[in-house]
């Protein structure tokens, strides 16, 4: 992160229509979801200090995920929610100036009465595409504004995997990443299963001196605070 940012821009509210997501109008709005919890499954390629283990510490101090420097695209993170949820819900805190510009989503939930599959057989899943969203390059806000997206859909999943494509070309991008602060899934629970057993990435948040604009930094604790909320009950009811 370089230096500090002024807002965060307006959410930008979205369904599924055909391919792409459309903007909804304001009575569309989906009620107040649950927030799901996950762990990471699977990241194709993560920069050193920023590893996809951080959007598991999305408070305040968080430094998100960026993609490797000068990295192939499109990168690929799969979040494996904690159980088989009714997915409602997906919020992007988009970095201010490693922007992609498109991120696509795919869906996996197994059929009723199948076992649920490890992360081991991620290679193995067929993963339905649900439809893609595009990024402002954010040169409007001369790179200092973070970009909320929040995307509304109705699909079963267990695992999620978002893909981002190239990145927004700008002179302070230098090695063409892509990067977000916060990823948030939200939505109802399916069934309560036992979780399969997974390398879960709990690294600690690194007290790095970054310094966050307070609309930004009262986003992260909201999003931290529903997170931790989620994992502590059992039955998210």
């Amino acid at each position: 992160i370089v230096g500090s940012v002024r807002c965060v821009q307006e959410t930008d509210q979205r369904r599924v229509h055909g391919d792409q997501f459309e903007i909804m109008s304001a009575p569309q709005k989906a009620k107040n979801y649950k927030p799901l919890a996950y762990s990471i499954a699977y990241c194709s390629g993560e920069d050193d200090d920023h590893p996809a283990s951080e959007l598991l510490n999305s408070g305040p101090n968080s430094k998100g995920w960026e993609s490797p420097r000068f990295g192939s695209f499109p990168q690929v993170i799969v979040l494996q929610l904690n159980n088989l949820s009714m997915l409602k819900q997906i919020q992007f805190l988009s970095h201010q100036v490693k922007i992609a510009t498109k991120i696509e989503l795919f869906v996996y939930a197994p059929t009723p009465g199948s076992a649920i599959p490890p992360a081991s057989e991620l290679g193995n899943l067929k993963f339905n595409r649900i439809g893609y969203l595009s990024l402002d390059s954010n040169e409007r806000s001369k790179f200092t504004a973070r970009e909320l997206k929040s995307v509304y859909l109705d699909v079963p999943a267990y695992y999620l995997k978002v893909a981002f494509h190239k990145c927004h070309a700008n002179k302070q991008n230098v090695f063409n990443q892509v990067g977000v602060i916060a990823i948030n899934c939200l939505g109802e629970i399916v069934e309560n299963i036992e979780k399969p057993e997974v390398p879960r990435q709990v690294n600690q948040v690194a007290e790095d001196g970054n310094t966050y604009d307070s609309i930004t930094t009262e986003k992260l604790k909201l999003l931290n605070e529903a997170k931790e909320k989620a994992v502590s009950q059992e039955d998210f009811d």
